[in-house]
């Protein structure tokens, strides 16, 4: 029969290529008439045999689970007109096909079909576990999500390259051979969160991980979360990802070191010095393997993130610029000097002098505090988390309350770092070089679009 020998030619045609559809014009051809193939089709679609995709942008891939939408689909072919010319639009005396509406049909062996058939294909059970989702009938662009540990077999190997983005991340093997076992290539994964348990984790396309080889796939495979209503993939991943969009926002972590930048700007400006010794690019922003939101809920992780974000301010500041803004407005911090001549007080009690001199808030708020105090507070400041860590063993431990901590941690630095920008953008010559252009900033950074990737113990 007719029916069965076009089942047959969709069936291959998926399971033999890169799970592609039939376009309906191809199937047509086998037809005596286009009338006569809709019958065929509208008998294989209600049977439960094929299902039809109707995509105005790509019908060649099955990205999505079009199930629910198959009664649709199936009108939307049975009211297009018998016609399968070629259609063309002049661009001068240029002819392009442009197709026709029959272009946006593709035809896909339905989940039924595939259970039927590969079932006791002992070829396809073999297959590891991504490649065979897709044999399956699962949608190319689904999400399958894993625990964020999944990512430790790379990140503690130098063979390979993990490279971050905001909400994204890309793996790569960066050992020059070829077809080596521990080759992998991730194209992208993104951040997702559990909203029930406030968890973080990472979720990535089945396509994309079914293009992995085989030891790959298994790996992934044992850290994954089953799908549920409370499992999502970050907006901004989701968007850039299915609908082409780029974020509105950028990340607390580019806008940290831009802040930095900023504040430099603003010091060369004052005393021609730069507050912070180094600034930090694109590129830099790479090899800070310890600064993005794909870190685990574990002790040492969250000190490795602590003790960074000391190298990047404390350890980064330059006492000698904030001593020489104080010369240059006459010396008024109470300053304590050693026998040597060098100050007693180390970089961040220098800034905390500095902005209690020089600066009052006109709401009575201690803004030197607001600065300080995430960096230099007992038990729960930076400074002195770091110290814990280094001076003394401490046993490793795993609690997902942790990413609330680097959630809030990243909120409080952020908002020190920008709470110095604000202060120096008060002094004269600031104020001057910003009324007059020569003092610029990003648009995103003053109208402050940014986002916090960390999920926090609120709704995200």
């Amino acid at each position: 029969m007719m029916e069965n020998k076009i089942k047959e030619k969709i069936l291959q045609k998926y399971l033999n290529s890169n799970f592609n559809g039939v376009p309906f014009s191809e199937v047509a051809k086998h037809f005596d008439s286009v009338s006569d193939a809709k019958i065929c089709i509208k008998k294989l679609v209600e049977d439960g045999d094929i299902d039809i995709v109707y995509n105005e942008n790509n019908p060649h891939i099955k990205g999505f689970d079009f199930s629910k939408n198959q009664e649709l689909f199936l009108s939307e072919l049975l009211n297009v007109p018998d016609d399968l010319e070629r259609e063309f639009i002049c661009c001068g005396k240029i002819k392009i096909e442009v197709g026709n509406k029959y272009s946006y049909f593709c035809l896909y062996p339905s989940k039924k079909l595939l259970e039927q058939v590969n079932n006791n294909n002992r070829r396809i059970l073999e297959m590891p576990p991504f490649k065979k989702m897709l044999c399956f009938g699962a949608p190319q662009l689904e999400f399958v999500y894993f625990r964020i540990d999944v990512l430790d077999r790379y990140l503690e190997d130098p063979r390979y390259d993990i490279r971050y983005g905001d909400y994204y991340g890309q793996i790569y093997f960066n050992m020059d051979t070829e077809d080596h076992p521990e080759d992998v290539y991730l194209k992208y994964f993104g951040i997702a969160y559990n909203i029930e348990t406030r968890e973080n984790l990472i979720c990535a396309f089945i396509c994309d991980l079914a293009k992995m080889n085989d030891r790959h796939q298994y790996h992934f495979f044992s850290y994954m979360e089953q799908p549920n209503d409370k499992i999502v993939p970050e907006y901004n991943f989701y968007k850039n990802q299915i609908l082409g969009e780029w974020a509105e926002e950028c990340s607390i972590f580019d806008a940290f070191l831009e802040e930095i930048k900023t504040i430099n700007k603003m010091t060369e400006i004052i005393c021609n010095q730069k507050l912070f010794i180094n600034e930090f690019s694109d590129e830099d922003r790479k090899k800070l393997t310890n600064f993005h939101p794909f870190l685990k809920p574990t002790k040492k992780s969250f000190e490795l993130f602590c003790q960074t974000l000391d190298k990047l301010f404390t350890e980064n500041l330059d006492s000698k610029v904030i001593l020489s803004i104080d010369k240059l407005n006459g010396s008024k911090m109470p300053l304590k000097y050693k026998p040597d001549g060098s100050p007693e007080n180390g970089s961040l009690a220098l800034l905390k002098m500095f902005i209690e001199t020089y600066f009052k808030a006109q709401n009575g708020e201690n803004v030197a505090k607001m600065i300080i105090d995430v960096w230099n507070r007992r038990e729960t400041g930076i400074r002195a988390i770091r110290s814990k860590a280094s001076h003394f063993i401490r046993e490793n431990q795993y609690d997902i309350k942790i990413l609330g901590e680097y959630n809030k941690l990243m909120h409080e630095t952020y908002k020190s770092v920008r709470l110095i920008r604000l202060v120096l953008a008060n002094h004269p010559a600031v104020k001057l070089a910003k009324d007059n252009g020569s003092l610029k900033m990003p648009d995103w950074l003053f109208d402050g679009k940014i986002r916090n990737y960390f999920i926090s113990s609120e709704n995200n």
